[in-house]
């Protein structure tokens, strides 16, 4: 009884790593692979650190980016993340279309598009930044305006 137990205990705390062997989830993680995807989330962070920092307010004193570098590369370990980000894919993709968008990516036109899609990123946080702060002002006046009005109900 009690070995049954033990087995019982042991299978529905194997279960979760079991099931993430199973094809969907294989497909998943090649697909990240395909996507280069370990690349695009660890190997860009001097990047997003750049585009943070060149957002047009004060410079970061020395060596604060340096400082920032590193807590983010302890942070971002892909054999952390890849589990997670495939388990994104898995729930939002069946197999088959998986598997058709590992035949797509592994195409010239796929690749090119993994190897734009961090400057096209950039490229729109950079239209949607602006956006922002031309409008400013008039967020900050309807936040004040939302404020005021609130203040007034009490």
């Amino acid at each position: 009884m009690r070995t049954a137990l033990l087995l019982g205990a042991a299978l529905f705390v194997a279960a979760p790593a079991i099931a993430q062997t199973d094809s969907h989830t294989e497909a998943a993680l090649e697909l990240l692979d395909v996507l280069d995807m370990e690349e695009q989330i660890t190997g860009n962070l001097d990047d997003m650190l750049s585009q943070m920092m060149g957002m047009g307010g004060p410079q970061p004193p020395e060596g604060l980016v340096e400082v920032m570098l590193e807590f983010f590369e302890e942070i971002y370990v892909w054999e952390d993340l890849r589990p997670q980000f495939a388990a994104i894919y898995r729930d939002l993709y069946t197999e088959e279309e998986i598997r058709q968008l590992i035949e797509f990516y592994r195409t010239d036109l796929g690749q090119r598009l993994v190897e734009t899609m961090p400057e096209a990123a950039v490229r729109g946080m950079t239209i949607t930044q602006k956006l922002m702060v031309d409008n400013m002002p008039e967020f900050q006046r309807r936040m004040m305006e939302f404020l005021q009005s609130q203040r007034e109900k009490q």
